[in-house]
C-alpha cells in the first residue's frame, strides 16, 4: 500500500518551532552550491495556508537560488509539495498533486535538482519528476522566510543539504534512519535538539549547530527549540508542545 503523509507517526523528541510571523534562520555565511543539488527536511506546518522555504534568495523578482516547499501556491490553498530553481529572468518548478501535504503531522519533502534528471519526493514516493535549470550560487541559506515576504508556520526537527543528487535508495536511508543521514556530499545538517542549539560566538543569538563538519551554521531570529515529548518512546502528533526548551 502507497505511503500517504497521514501515517507518518516518525518521533522526534525536538523540533525547531516557526511562529509563522517573522522567524526564521540564516546561516553565519554564504554557501557555495551549484547543481547538481540535493535538499531535505522533516517539517510538520500548522496552516493550510503556508510556506516551508528551505533556500531562497530573491534578485530582480526571480529567486536566485530557490528551493520552495509549498504548502500552497500562489495564493491557492491547494497544499502542494513545490520546488523552484531560478537564475536570472528564467525559472523552472516541480511540483506534487494538490493535498498531498497534510496539516498536523510529519512530512519529510526531498528536491532533487540534477539538470533534466530532477525530481520532488514526499514521505519516500517520488511525486514529480523532470527538468529544472541548472545554476551556479554563493549565498545565504534562509529556512522559514522567502525573502523576507512569507514566513513557516509549524515545525522543522531536520534540514539537509548535499553537494550532488542523492539515488532513491539514499533518499530512502534517510528517510528510514532520519538520525543518520548519507554523509557523502553532505554540506549542511540542521538537527534539532538542546546539545546543538547554543550561543557559539557569544552575541547573544543562539545558532543552530551544523553536524556536517563545514561549520554553516543557522543563525536562529524567532524561532524556537521546543520538546514535542516527555519519551522518545512516545509517539505523539507535532503540534502537541509540552515545553520550552532554553
Amino acid at each position: 500500500m502507497p505511503l500517504t503523509p497521514r501515517r507518518v507517526l516518525k518521533q522526534f523528541r525536538y523540533a525547531m518551532y516557526f511562529d509563522g510571523v517573522d522567524d526564521y534562520v540564516r546561516t553565519v555565511s554564504t554557501i557555495s552550491l551549484s547543481t547538481p543539488i540535493t535538499v531535505m527536511a522533516w517539517f510538520s506546518h500548522i496552516d493550510k495556508y503556508n510556506v516551508l522555504a528551505l533556500v531562497a534568495n530573491a534578485g530582480a523578482g526571480y529567486y536566485a537560488l530557490g528551493f520552495r516547499f509549498f504548502v500552497n501556491t500562489y495564493g491557492t490553498q491547494d497544499r502542494r509539495l513545490r520546488i523552484e530553481a531560478a537564475t536570472g529572468t528564467s525559472g523552472s518548478d516541480l511540483s506534487t498533486p494538490v493535498n498531498a501535504v497534510q496539516p498536523g503531522v510529519w512530512n519529510h519533502g526531498t528536491a532533487v535538482i540534477n539538470s533534466g534528471n530532477s525530481s520532488l519526493w514526499l514521505n519516500r514516493q517520488k511525486l514529480a519528476s523532470g527538468s529544472l535549470l541548472d545554476f551556479t550560487k554563493t549565498d545565504y541559506v534562509y529556512i522559514g522566510t522567502i525573502a523576507g515576504s512569507f514566513y513557516f508556520h509549524g515545525y522543522i526537527s531536520h534540514v539537509l543539504i548535499y553537494s550532488r543528487a542523492l539515488s532513491d535508495s539514499e533518499i530512502w536511508q534517510n528517510y528510514n534512519c532520519p538520525e543518520n543521514p548519507v554523509r557523502d556530499g553532505l554540506v549542511l545538517w540542521l538537527h534539532a535538539d538542546p546539545a546543538y542549539v547554543k550561543d557559539i560566538d557569544n552575541d547573544g543569538v543562539l545558532e543552530w549547530i551544523d553536524l556536517s563538519g563545514y561549520n554553516n551554521h543557522g543563525k536562529i531570529y524567532g524561532a524556537t527549540l521546543v520538546q514535542l515529548i516527555k519519551s522518545a518512546s512516545r509517539v505523539v502528533q507535532a503540534q502537541r508542545v509540552l515545553s520550552v526548551v532554553r
